[in-house]
């Protein structure tokens, strides 16, 4: 008798193969979303530290302001027909301001109701201009991102400001 070989692959073998692609393929793959969505975060979180920091410096600016014409300066964080002191409240308030001029500030209210459902944030949405490159609340493509100033009196003679 003789013995023949055979040749092919037994069902076993297979599947292991069929295994070991998987894990080759799908290992990386998650590996390379895993790293774009960090990326989107860290993008985000950068994005968000500049936006507070020109938040404080538009703070400053009002406050810079209004030392140059011998007022408080809390008198800047209150527009006409609004009672001084609105960014004290609990709501806070916005600053917008038209690029180039860092003199024309548009202060108002954050609104009483959510603007994002299911949270307490009542701040409008930043808008993203892609022609200039900014942010600001009158132009552009909404973008995830709300900045909110509240103010508080700590004595007579300061005032915390908080973005």
């Amino acid at each position: 008798m003789s013995l023949r070989k055979k040749t092919g692959f037994t069902l076993l073998e297979t599947i292991v193969a069929v295994g070991v692609l998987l894990v080759a393929i799908v290992g990386p793959l998650s590996l390379a979303s895993f790293g774009l969505k960090a990326n989107s975060s860290a993008k985000n979180n950068l994005i968000a530290g500049y936006l507070a920091q020109e938040g404080i410096e538009l703070v400053r600016a009002i406050r810079g302001n209004n030392n140059l014409q011998g007022l408080n300066w809390v008198e800047g964080m209150a527009p006409p027909n609004f009672l001084p002191g609105q960014c004290q409240s609990a709501d806070g308030c916005y600053i917008g301001f038209s690029f180039p001029s860092l003199t024309n500030f548009t202060l108002s209210q954050c609104v009483s109701a959510p603007v994002i459902p299911n949270t307490s944030e009542k701040c409008p949405f930043l808008m993203f201009d892609a022609a200039t490159g900014l942010y600001n609340y009158s132009s552009g493509q909404t973008s995830v991102f709300t900045r909110r100033i509240n103010t508080t009196n700590l004595n007579s003679n300061e005032t915390k400001a908080t973005v």
